[in-house]
C-alpha cells in the first residue's frame, strides 16, 4: 500500500507564508491539475528564490530579524520540514468557481512520519481508505462558533495533497493516479500555460457560460470569458501583468479605455509629494490587446524597489532613535 498521510493544518499558514516571501517552488506541472479545471494558479519556488527580489526580500528579513534562522531550525526540527528549502512546488485549482472549494498540491519533502503524528494529536483526528491510499481528515476550530475540516493525502513520498471538501481530494488523487485526465491531456485553460511560462506566479480563470449576468457584475463584464495573472521577473525587473479575454470585441475595447484611464490616474497620483515613491519605483505602465484582449502591465525596476526597501528602513531606524 502506498503510504498517503495526512497534510497537516499549518500547511494553511505555510502557504501564506512563502506567498508573501515570495518562495515557492518548480515550474507548473499540468499532470498534477484536473482536466476540468476551472481556475488554476501556481507559485514557482525556485524561480522566486533565485530571483533579485527574492534574494533582496530574505536579506532584509535576516537583517531585521536576527533569530530567524535559529526560528527556521526549530520549526524544522518539530515539523519535519524547512518552508524555505524543502517545499519546491505549490500548485492550486478549483473545479467550482461559486462554492469555496479548491485542491492545493505540493511538491515537497517532509518527514512524513512525523507530520502524522503531530497531526494525530489533534482529538478530531481519523482516516479513510480510498483505494491504495489513505485520506487523514481534522478539524480545526476557526472560532467559537465555527468548526474548519480539513483533509489531506501524501499521494506518494514527495507528492501531498489537501482540500477542505472530502470529494474534491478524493478527485485530486484520481487525477495524480492517471484514472481521471488532466491538464495536460484536456488542454484547457489555454491561458494558464502561456501565463505560467517563465513566471515566478501566474493564475487563471475561466468564466463558464453558465454563470449569471447579476453573479458578473456589469453588462462590459458578462462577455468577460477569462482573467489571467502573472508575475515574473526579467531583466532586473518585475512584471506584473493582468489580461481580461471576451467574447465581444466591443468590451474588450472598452476594457482597454478602463486600464488607460487607471495608468493615467496612476500618473496624476505620482505627482503628490507623498506619493513620489511611485514615480521612482514604476518604470512603466503598458495597456495592450487585440480584438477580443485587454491587457494590462507594471513593470518595476528591482533596483528602484531596494533603494526604497533602504530608504523605508532608514527612515524606520531615524524614529526609533
Amino acid at each position: 500500500m502506498k503510504c498517503c498521510i495526512a497534510v497537516l493544518s499549518v500547511w494553511i499558514g505555510l502557504t501564506a507564508t512563502c506567498l508573501t516571501a515570495t518562495c515557492l517552488a518548480g515550474p507548473v506541472n499540468p499532470e498534477v491539475i484536473s482536466g476540468t479545471a476551472l481556475m488554476a494558479g501556481h507559485v514557482d519556488v525556485d524561480a522566486a528564490l533565485n530571483s533579485e527580489m527574492g534574494e533582496t526580500i530574505f536579506d532584509e528579513i535576516h537583517q531585521k530579524f536576527p533569530h530567524f534562522k535559529a526560528q527556521l531550525a526549530g520549526f524544522s526540527q518539530i515539523f519535519g520540514f524547512n518552508p524555505l528549502s524543502d517545499v519546491h512546488g505549490l500548485t492550486f485549482y478549483s473545479n467550482h468557481l461559486k462554492d469555496k472549494r479548491g485542491v492545493l498540491v505540493a511538491d515537497w519533502n517532509v518527514d512524513q512520519k512525523k507530520l502524522l503524528t503531530l497531526l494525530k494529536i489533534n482529538p478530531s483526528f481519523q482516516e479513510h481508505q480510498y483505494g491504495d491510499y489513505q485520506i487523514a481528515e481534522w478539524t480545526d476550530s476557526k472560532n467559537d462558533v465555527t468548526d474548519e475540516t480539513h483533509y489531506g493525502c501524501f499521494f506518494d513520498a514527495s507528492t501531498a495533497v489537501m482540500s477542505d471538501n472530502l470529494e474534491d481530494l478524493k478527485g485530486a488523487i484520481d487525477v495524480l493516479a492517471g484514472t481521471t485526465e488532466s491538464l495536460q491531456e484536456t488542454k484547457s485553460l489555454p491561458t494558464f500555460w502561456q501565463a505560467s511560462k517563465d513566471a515566478i506566479f501566474s493564475a487563471a480563470m475561466q468564466l463558464p457560460d453558465a454563470w449569471e449576468s447579476a453573479d458578473r457584475g456589469a453588462r462590459m463584464l458578462q462577455n468577460v470569458v477569462s482573467v489571467t495573472a502573472r508575475l515574473a521577473e526579467s531583466d532586473s525587473t518585475v512584471k506584473m501583468g493582468i489580461a481580461l479575454k471576451t467574447s465581444d470585441p466591443a468590451d474588450a475595447g472598452y476594457l482597454r479605455d478602463i486600464l488607460t484611464g487607471l495608468v493615467a490616474a496612476g500618473e496624476m497620483l505620482k505627482r503628490h509629494d507623498d506619493l513620489q515613491w511611485m514615480q521612482e519605483l514604476v518604470e512603466s505602465q503598458t495597456v495592450s490587446g487585440d480584438s477580443n484582449l485587454a491587457r494590462l502591465e507594471v513593470v518595476v525596476s528591482n533596483d528602484r524597489l531596494i533603494q526604497l526597501i533602504d530608504r523605508v528602513k532608514k527612515q524606520q531606524d531615524t524614529k526609533k532613535d
